[in-house]
């Protein structure tokens, strides 16, 4: 939903997915990256709208289009924070709860010894046993058995609530669930970019 929204506010309300064509696409991803967009964020937004595009046309019985889908991503360069960076970004604060949620994850990965936030979108509750998180790490299948601090506890016990999974950064009622994780990160990734630029932290 936040990459059609995207694509709405750009090419307006009256368009229907009929009218999506190469051209249209093309105008979407060079107005994505001319607005200050990056290129993992605007491919995110071009995964969605193609996933929204290929479903809609499958239940319509719709021929598709030939549209060039792609955009490159820049490799992620990482990023270390010196400690006193870090002490900057724990004391961080706002009324924004969007900005301190992505702040609430960032700090759980970093108490999970660095866990993958897309493998934190799969912890349930079953992963906690007897004091710690067991889990396999999707991408190499390896399991990791992790201590719950108080840290991890706090941040736990903050985002409480009767769902499915353990932190709430996935919508449950969304069929591509590959779609709205991919998302998901992405809107978390712009949001601690937000917090970095407010601390003056390297990005």
């Amino acid at each position: 939903l936040v990459a059609y929204n995207k694509f709405e506010k750009f090419a307006k309300a009256n368009t229907e997915f009929e009218d999506i064509n190469f051209a249209l696409v093309d105008s979407f991803r060079t107005h994505l990256l001319k607005g200050g967009v990056t290129k993992n964020s605007a491919s995110t937004y071009i995964v969605g709208l193609r996933a929204i595009y290929n479903r809609y046309h499958k239940l319509k019985s719709l021929p598709k289009k030939e549209i060039d889908w792609q955009i490159s991503f820049d490799e992620t360069k990482n990023r270390h924070l010196t400690l006193e960076e870090l002490r900057k970004f724990i004391k961080f604060d706002s009324g924004d709860s969007s900005l301190m949620f992505a702040k609430d994850m960032f700090l759980f990965s970093f108490y999970a010894d660095g866990m993958n936030f897309s493998d934190m979108t799969m912890l349930t509750r079953s992963n906690i046993r007897e004091g710690r998180i067991i889990y396999k790490r999707n991408k190499t299948n390896r399991t990791y058995s992790i201590n719950i601090n108080d840290k991890l506890k706090e941040i736990i016990l903050k985002y409480n609530y009767n769902g499915k999974y353990l932190l709430p950064l996935r919508n449950e009622k969304v069929a591509n669930s590959r779609n709205d994780i991919s998302v998901r990160i992405t809107t978390t990734n712009n949001q601690l970019a937000r917090i970095s630029k407010e601390l003056n932290l390297p990005k």
